[in-house]
This record gives C-alpha cells, structure tokens and sequence, in this order.
C-alpha cells in the first residue's frame, strides 16, 4: 500500500512541476535588452515597449505614453507621462519566462506586474 500511495503522489505532482513557470532573474541592462528588443508590450487596453535609446512609448486606453528609463544597482528605472499625468521614478526589479515579463516595484518589495510581450 505504501508503493501505490508513493507512486500516486509522484504522478500527481508531475502535472504541477511541468506547468510551473520558472522566471529568470534580469539582472543587467543587457539581459533586458535582449528579452525585449523588437517586441511590445501587450495589454487588453493597448501596447507598450521598452526602447534601447532609453525611451519609452506606448499608447494604453487610447492615450499616448511617454516615458524614459535607465538601469541602476540591478533595477530597471522608469519615469513616464501617461494621460497628462507625470509617474515619478520606480525601480524595479525584472523577471522573464518565456514570452512573459514580471516587474516588481520599489526595488523588487512592492506590487508585481505580469506583462506579455509580443513581435511588432
């Protein structure tokens, strides 16, 4: 009995370990660039991208959004303008799996974002 229970448990943990996603650390202004050149951001309410001259453009819920960025101590740094309104510097810390970006605020301890990249 103690096999049949063994073997259960290794067959139902097979589904979940193959269906994890494993997110790699961005760690240099390098790495993002090569996970994001050529492609943009895809969203329900538009699309964005992340330019190598340090440029951000993008246009979300029909509004233009403007921005720049640059890479600090491990941090991708963003300031934009979106809807008028000017979004002060974040750094955050970035993740990529597969076609997938993960962005964490504050220095990897604030809120997470989860974007999906696409080609242009």
């Amino acid at each position: 009995m103690k096999t049949m229970s063994a073997i259960a448990v290794v067959l139902f943990a097979i589904p979940l370990t193959a269906n994890a996603a494993t997110w790699e650390r961005i760690k240099t202004e390098t790495q993002l660039l090569e996970v994001v050149a050529g492609k943009q951001f895809s969203t329900k309410n538009g699309w964005w991208e992340i330019r190598s001259d340090g440029s951000m453009v993008g246009i979300l819920k029909g509004d233009e959004l403007r921005g720049a960025w640059k890479w600090d101590k491990g941090a991708w740094c963003r300031n934009y303008v979106f809807k008028g309104k000017e979004k002060k510097t974040n750094c955050q810390h970035v993740w990529s799996s597969g076609n997938q970006v993960r962005f964490k605020k504050d220095r990897g301890q604030g809120d997470e974002d989860i974007q999906t990249l696409v080609a242009k």
